[in-house]
């Protein structure tokens, strides 16, 4: 599906590369697919984005990219 095809549909462009790959590194399971696919809470997004923001895996990848950056080492 083309990108524009995407974002018309749904979201599902915006919701999988966007904002799961960015911001905790990982895709949607299938299930987190599905339920932001269909949602019709027109804050969808931005509950979405509260959540990732929430999870361990944010920290954890914005750490080591921080710490790169700054060549920090742990061993």
């Amino acid at each position: 599906m083309a990108e524009s095809q995407a974002v018309l549909a749904g979201g599902c462009f915006w919701c999988t590369e966007a904002v799961f790959l960015d911001v905790v590194g990982q895709l949607p399971t299938s299930a987190e697919y599905d339920a932001f696919i269909t949602s019709t809470d027109p804050e969808k997004r931005a509950k979405l984005v509260d959540d990732l923001l929430g999870r361990k895996e944010f920290t954890e990848i914005w750490v080591m990219k921080f710490a790169e950056l700054l060549q920090i080492r742990t061993t």
